[in-house]
């Protein structure tokens, strides 16, 4: 728990119509689910700073889920339509073996939809972790901010003292 997670998206365009026939508004929209936070930075560097999300939206379809839609326009028919990574980090305070559900859904116009699920479980090693968060990360000028520190043991041989905060 804690660590980075690529997903990689393969998605094709498999039709009855002819090789090469023009899809019209072919979507891709990727719906990560709570406890995993989408990476822009990690994304961008893995994909070369192309094949980015068109569209972010956090608390969708409900809250704690992130939905990435990719509007990729006029694809043909029978072709791979490219890989797509995606890096997430999960959470740091998941307990051992959580189990999290990415789903993509493939759509075009007059093809309908298709989605796909792939489901990670995480493991959480013997530490002591720390994790800041912040009540909005852009507050606005002037605007306090509230910090919370949270720190858990998941370590059955290490007892830490307690922290002195300043």
């Amino acid at each position: 728990a804690g660590g980075t997670v690529v997903w990689e998206l393969t998605p094709a365009i498999v039709s009855e119509l002819a090789a090469g026939s023009d899809v019209n508004n072919v979507k891709i929209v990727d719906v990560l689910p709570p406890g995993v936070e989408y990476d822009p930075v990690c994304t961008s560097f893995v994909n070369g700073g192309v094949k980015l999300p068109t569209a972010i939206a956090a608390d969708t379809p409900s809250a704690g889920y992130t939905t990435l839609t990719y509007l990729l326009g006029t694809q043909q028919t029978n072709t791979v339509l490219g890989t797509y990574l995606v890096c997430t980090q999960t959470d740091d305070f998941a307990a051992n073996g959580t189990s999290y559900t990415n789903t993509v859904t493939l759509s075009a116009t007059g093809l309908g939809s298709v989605a796909d699920n792939h489901t990670i479980t995480v493991t959480q090693g013997s530490k002591v972790k720390i994790k800041k968060t912040v009540d909005h990360p852009l507050d606005l000028l002037d605007d306090d901010e509230v910090w919370t520190l949270q720190i858990r043991n998941f370590s059955q041989l290490v007892t830490p003292a307690t922290p002195t905060l300043l």
